[in-house]
């Protein structure tokens, strides 16, 4: 693992939402196809990407993979994978994603969230946002411009008035994958070794990166109305119809929409 990455991740203090200061506390591993393995740091209103490796594929007799198993390779990994029915369905239906879908899940943009609120004494709290590439943070307002990857799934609460407001986004993958893409560019850097300003410049000059803006649109009743996103290069209007949407006022459910799916919230 990148031993310099580690320690200034280790080395980051923050302060959460009850102005405390926090630091990572532990590591997570997770594995995908193709010999994908991700590595995160986490810690309280935290997980950050530390780095992705990818492995060879090795065949591994069972008796090594499990010492003590009484069926044989094909049988544990049937009944492994028939305790996710829903894993189980669609790899039975679809089969194994295309390989390059992981790696998007990782693509990097320069953007900041941007909640326009049609209300009056409106004060945002909190905002909480779940990545493509497995990371997490709870925001506080003034690092809104330091996102980076694109959005799986998003939370944002106000007050309005005497009035306290929540609403959940998960936005649909293809759509909003497809989205960043096109609005910042398929020629924007992706490489892992490089600071992306810096190949950026070297390509096309200085001050030339693309920064946009993912423009959240909710309503003078709370409801959500749309989502742009914009860069120099273009801009892109996401319908409602491509979200999941819940909004909460003073802890009542006043809005669901028709697609919404709790099992797709990650639980925030």
């Amino acid at each position: 693992m990148p031993k310099n990455r580690l320690q200034s991740l280790f080395d980051t203090v923050w302060m959460n939402v009850r102005k405390i200061e926090q630091r990572y506390d532990g590591l997570v591993v997770g594995m995908a196809p193709y010999g994908m393995i991700q590595i995160w740091a986490v810690g309280d209103g935290r997980v950050t990407e530390v780095c992705c490796l990818h492995g060879a594929e090795v065949p591994v007799k069972m008796s090594e993979f499990r010492p003590r198993a009484i069926i044989s390779q094909d049988e544990y990994v049937k009944s492994t994978i028939e305790d996710e029915p829903s894993v189980y369905e669609n790899l039975k239906k679809n089969g194994l994603p295309d390989s390059l879908l992981f790696e998007n899940y990782r693509k990097r943009f320069n953007y900041h969230i941007v909640p326009e609120i049609e209300m009056e004494d409106v004060d945002l709290t909190q905002i909480a946002v779940h990545y493509f590439n497995g990371e997490y943070d709870v925001i506080l307002w003034e690092r809104l411009k330091e996102n980076l990857y694109s959005l799986q799934a998003l939370y944002i609460s106000w007050t309005a008035g005497k009035d306290q407001y929540e609403v959940r986004f998960v936005f649909d993958e293809q759509m909003i994958l497809s989205a960043f893409e096109k609005v910042f560019g398929s020629d924007y850097p992706q490489r892992d070794d490089f600071d992306v300003v810096e190949l950026y410049e070297k390509l096309y000059g200085e001050g030339k990166l693309p920064k946009g803006d993912f423009t959240i649109h909710i309503d003078n009743e709370g409801k959500p109305t749309g989502v742009s996103l914009k860069t120099e290069k273009g801009e892109m209007s996401v319908p409602t119809d491509k979200m999941q949407i819940l909004v909460i006022k003073n802890d009542k459910l006043i809005y669901e929409s028709s697609n919404y799916n709790e099992s797709d919230w990650w639980g925030y």
